[in-house]
């Protein structure tokens, strides 16, 4: 049988013990910018949690503004209103998806960098 990796086989089999110790950061200035881009991460998990409870809204907007479009007669104004809402509520979604995805990239970028980095070490 040939020889598998330790990584592998902790992988394969995760009740089994491993001697690899979780990798960490040597310095502390590493280990601390690197604990920014988990709460960061953090933040922009919780950025898109907001955001799906607005897209949720949005939903409900639209059920209600096709309920004033059948009704029709003197909701003119409200209708008028939500119609504007609901605009401005799709924009603020598509530019916080943007935001977020840029943000996740970015971390990501940052984490990578740090750690490729030391292998120069």
């Amino acid at each position: 049988m040939p020889q598998v990796e330790e990584t592998f086989t902790v992988n394969l089999s995760p009740g089994s013990t491993s001697s690899l110790k979780k990798p960490t950061l040597p310095t502390k200035p590493c280990r601390a910018k690197s604990t920014v881009v988990g709460t960061a991460f953090q933040a922009a998990g919780q950025a898109s949690a907001a955001m799906h409870t607005t897209m949720v809204l949005q939903a409900c907007q639209s059920d209600l503004l096709l309920l004033l479009r059948t009704r029709g007669g003197s909701e003119k104004e409200a209708f008028l209103e939500l119609h504007q809402a609901i605009d401005l509520s799709v924009r603020v979604t598509m530019l916080s998806a943007c935001a977020i995805g840029l943000s996740i990239a970015a971390m990501v970028v940052t984490e990578r960098h740090l750690w490729f980095n030391l292998t120069c070490i």
